[in-house]
């Protein structure tokens, strides 16, 4: 790994984090904690928080349809009643992306674009959203779980239509500025700074790779962030502080970390090789049981040139935090999740993941 940054939370607060290695391969351009690391699909957290935040503010409600949010769309029917919730837990019968075998209608200019097209984020989703409502499901809403990116591209979609404003601005306006979060944002930090922010890296040579994820890609999975300022999110969702200006309800931190259902994983899903059998999907979180600790939270995260983990246990507080700036095996960070772990285990009894 060209650079690896850790953040350790304990009884509720931040003991320590950490920098290693260059934001360059092979220079000597050395990476520093308030550097900004893309967190790939970890970002679904934060946009079920926004969600969340919205919904305690009145603005809608979890079970607030598709429909509702956008009634003038032409839709394939199942799709009217799929809910805010059920996007947000990867219920609402979609696929992982739009480009599925299920997906027959769709221009070959759309799928040869969907990828790389960096028009505005807001004119990008729109079209998404507009494009993927006439694909056929892959399943009926609510039957089953199955990991969609595209859910969470719809749900900021349906986020910003309601309330009138881009989803980048929303989470800025409720999350982060309130937070102080200031080195969160959206697209590959290098776009903002080439010199004293990490650029990513692909494949086993570490080959430079300055582009990412479409900014669109922001609600499921293209947020940037210090390593502490994230540290910080994972305090909100231990439900600790509030002096933040943001502050999550009980009931709400309930929601955000429960499956909203007993729904099962759609055969064919990824998750079902492995091996936890408790594995489930709440909201922005998986949810699991294991070395003998109860719901813990867990979320890998992966874009072209960055990967990261978070694992929290919130019953005692704790968690940890990695991302490098190499799309590689998410081993590399199990692995040092568990050396972590070790480090720590006279202080703490630290969750970690196999």
């Amino acid at each position: 790994m060209p650079a690896l940054v850790a953040a350790i939370v304990l009884d509720g607060k931040i003991d320590a984090a950490a920098a290693v290695g260059t934001r360059r391969a092979n220079t000597n351009n050395w990476v520093s904690v308030d550097d900004q690391f893309l967190i790939a699909s970890c970002s679904k957290a934060f946009t079920a928080t926004l969600s969340a935040v919205l919904i305690q503010k009145g603005y809608l409600q979890w079970d607030t349809k598709l429909k509702e949010a956008f009634p003038d769309l032409d839709m394939r029917s199942e799709y009217e009643d799929i809910t805010l919730i059920q996007l947000l837990s990867h219920r609402a019968g979609l696929p992982e992306w739009i480009d599925h075998l299920t997906s027959k209608n769709l221009t070959a200019q759309f799928i040869d674009n969907w990828w790389n097209d960096r028009r505005s984020p807001v004119t990008m989703r729109a079209k998404y959203v507009k494009e993927n409502v006439k694909q056929r499901l892959a399943d009926k809403p609510g039957h089953s779980v199955f990991y969609s990116n595209s859910g969470y591209l719809i749900a900021g979609a349906m986020l910003e239509k309601i309330m009138g404003k881009p989803f980048e601005q929303l989470m800025t306006e409720e999350v982060f500025s309130p937070m102080g979060l200031h080195t969160a944002g959206f697209g590959p930090p290098v776009k903002f700074d080439s010199e004293y922010q990490p650029v990513g890296h692909s494949g086993f040579f570490r080959t430079v790779h300055p582009g990412d994820f479409p900014d669109y890609m922001a609600p499921a999975a293209a947020i940037h962030i210090s390593i502490r300022d994230w540290a910080k999110f994972i305090l909100l969702h231990l439900g600790i502080g509030g002096d933040e200006g943001v502050v999550l309800e009980t009931d709400t931190i309930s929601t955000l970390h429960s499956p909203p259902d007993s729904s099962i994983w759609r055969a064919g899903a990824e998750e079902r090789g492995y091996g936890i059998p408790s594995l489930n999907y709440a909201l922005g979180w998986y949810t699991l049981d294991i070395d003998k600790k109860e719901n813990l939270l867990w979320h890998p995260g992966g874009n072209s040139g960055f990967i990261a983990q978070v694992v929290v246990d919130p019953k005692r507080k704790n968690a940890v935090l990695l991302a490098t700036n190499v799309r590689a095996s998410h081993n590399h960070l199990f692995k040092a999740i568990n050396r972590i772990k070790a480090h720590y285990s006279s202080l703490a009894d630290l969750p970690g993941i196999e």
